[in-house]
């Protein structure tokens, strides 16, 4: 199992998925 594929299954993943560029 991926561990990204994983995150972007997950609808609570966004947090995951998105990096911060602040």
């Amino acid at each position: 199992s991926d561990c990204c594929a994983e995150l972007m299954s997950d609808p609570n993943s966004s947090m995951y998925e998105e990096e911060d560029d602040e």
